[in-house]
């Protein structure tokens, strides 16, 4: 159907961007998508990984420790899954010194971490190591967060993780 004035015309034909959903030639209620939505940058996956009440009251303390250095540089607090996933990060960059063969065991209580979307679909991110491991993305999470936290308590760098 074309407009009656012919100035909305020549703005049709000008117009680069396609239209997101386009009706059909058969006049139903059926609709094409024509374009695919470009995603965020910021977008973020949750991933969830099971925690028992040792590593749970680990992780609890080391917000704490954390928090106060973290509120210094960033102006933010550092909530719990913000921590966790500063742990999981840190972890994905030293990903070959993980033990992948460590006990895991799923306890029904489980802590969350929100990676960017780059940090885990990408190359080099999260799925990427449980694929090439032949592990679950929560296996590898839960190994990768054991390993900094161990390293942590041997004496590592806390200026590192942040």
């Amino acid at each position: 159907m074309s407009s009656l004035n012919p100035f909305f015309e020549e703005m049709k034909k000008m117009d680069p961007k396609p239209k997101a959903i386009q009706k059909t030639s058969s006049g139903g209620p059926s609709h094409q998508i024509t374009s695919v939505r470009k995603v965020r940058k910021d977008k973020q996956h949750d991933i969830k990984f099971p925690v028992d009440y040792v590593m749970k009251v680990k992780l609890r303390t080391l917000c704490k420790t954390l928090n106060p250095i973290y509120k210094q540089k960033t102006g933010k607090s550092l909530t719990q899954t913000a921590c966790n996933t500063l742990l999981l990060r840190f972890g994905l960059t030293r990903w070959k010194d993980v033990n992948y063969a460590m006990d895991y065991t799923d306890t029904k209580e489980y802590m969350h971490t929100y990676l960017l979307e780059t940090e885990y679909g990408e190359r080099g991110g999260l799925h990427e190591v449980a694929i090439l491991k032949d592990l679950s993305d929560r296996r590898v999470a839960y190994c990768m967060i054991h390993h900094t936290v161990a390293w942590l308590e041997r004496g590592g760098s806390i200026e590192e993780i942040l």
